[in-house]
């Protein structure tokens, strides 16, 4: 299955959204691993392993080296600086906004008990 993404951020989302390769984030941030070794951690095939670490890549989270038939996988450092920036951006957003509605409501509600005292 082909998958064309329209922006960079799409692609990173797409490659966090599978458990699987979640787990082989997690797997190779604590230390490099072998592709062959995260293949046995999951019950699913070498190739689907593969895949899922070749998606990684595309996304640039991880990085392969090859020494003679192994193939190396290393976490990028800086991998998840755009979906976190994404996110804290959303976030900043929806904090003031829900701020702004906090005070609103706030005002409505004070009002309405000084509506209330006048009857």
């Amino acid at each position: 299955m082909v998958k064309y993404y329209k922006d960079d951020l799409s692609h990173t989302f797409y490659a966090l959204a599978d458990n699987n390769r979640r787990q082989i984030l997690e797997l190779v941030s604590k230390k490099p691993r072998r592709a062959s070794e995260l293949a046995r951690r999951f019950d699913v095939s070498f190739p689907a392993v593969s895949k899922h670490i070749r998606i990684l890549e595309e996304a640039g989270f991880v990085k392969r080296s090859i020494k003679g038939r192994e193939h190396h996988i290393h976490i990028e450092e800086k991998s998840l600086e755009k979906a976190h920036a994404w996110i804290e951006e959303h976030r900043r957003f929806w904090q003031a906004s829900l701020e702004r509605l906090d005070e609103y409501l706030k005002k409505q509600s004070n009002q309405g008990e000084r509506h209330d005292d006048k009857k």
